[in-house]
């Protein structure tokens, strides 16, 4: 007789206080006693509820200190959750505006209307069009993309920031890290392989 053990985890806030539910914290000890590990959801830190463009995978964000995955990985390490059962969210998808004009292409940059969330694979794609302007925003360690012409423009990750952040996980000596989700990567598996290419 074969006996498959059984694993326990849970898809879980960003940080350990949930700030939407009057501060309530998840119950750490209980969660390092009973569950294999927690995948804590390292995006969709803007979307669709704002008005400016903003990097929903923000590794770090001066803007905002407390909403980013740096913050995010600290509060949870520091409430006392073992870092072996901590799995950092990679997003394979991005999200994405419509400019109110090119007076301001970058990060916060106002927006007239919330366009889409955006597969990665369709990202390359987008990017491909000559009048698209593609930046690496090394503050945030994400990437985005707009369009001159339509003024739609897309913050994500690229196969170098997904990359350093996999490189800042195993910094943080944390169990390992999940993507969200692998069917949006490219035909090449661009962003899987990158995290297999960082030291």
């Amino acid at each position: 007789m074969v006996i498959c053990p059984t694993l326990i985890a849970a898809a879980v806030y960003y940080q350990a206080t949930l700030i939407y539910e009057q501060n309530q914290s998840y119950n750490i000890s209980a969660i390092n006693s009973y569950l294999d590990w927690v995948n804590v959801m390292a995006y969709g830190y803007h979307g669709s509820w704002e008005s400016q463009t903003g990097e929903q995978t923000a590794l770090y964000d001066p803007s905002r200190p407390n909403l980013n995955t740096d913050y995010g990985v600290s509060n949870w390490l520091s409430s006392g959750l073992d870092a072996t059962k901590l799995l950092m969210g990679l997003a394979f998808y991005g999200t994405s505006w419509v400019l109110s004009s090119l007076n301001n292409t970058g990060i916060g940059a106002p927006t007239s209307s919330y366009y889409e969330d955006i597969t990665y694979s369709d990202i390359v794609t987008f990017n491909t069009n000559s009048s698209v302007i593609v930046v690496q925003d090394n503050t945030t360690v994400c990437m985005y993309s707009y369009n001159t012409a339509s003024l739609v423009w897309i913050g994500y990750d690229s196969p170098t920031t997904i990359a350093s952040k996999v490189q800042y996980a195993k910094n943080k000596s944390v169990g390992g890290y999940f993507a969200w989700n692998l069917a949006q990567d490219d035909g090449n598996w661009s962003l899987a392989k990158a995290g297999n290419r960082s030291e």
